[in-house]
């Protein structure tokens, strides 16, 4: 529910926004939104930063990283373990 560049959070989201988004990506369109840029305390004192880019944004990355996964994890080797949703580093 955190708003980010924009006043947009998913409680807003719709099948007709989800429809525009769609359509955008197909007449190549779609503009990402430059993330809003916070900062969060860290306990020794310093700040981290922190970004924040819109649900729009956020729900496609989603969707990205969905397609590519399911596209390139089943090319990879058996042994490779990095980064992968059902693998770990073995430890001998």
């Amino acid at each position: 529910m955190t708003k980010g560049a924009n006043d947009e959070t998913v409680d807003g989201m719709s099948i007709k926004k989800i429809t525009t988004i769609i359509a955008k990506l197909k007449l190549e369109t779609y503009h990402w939104t430059p993330v809003r840029r916070t900062y969060v305390k860290k306990r020794n004192g310093k700040q981290r930063p922190l970004g924040l880019p819109t649900w729009s944004d956020k729900l496609l990355q989603e969707v990205m990283h969905m397609l590519l996964e399911a596209y390139y994890d089943c090319q990879f080797s058996e042994d490779s373990h990095g980064f992968r949703k059902t693998r770990a580093a073995r430890r001998r």
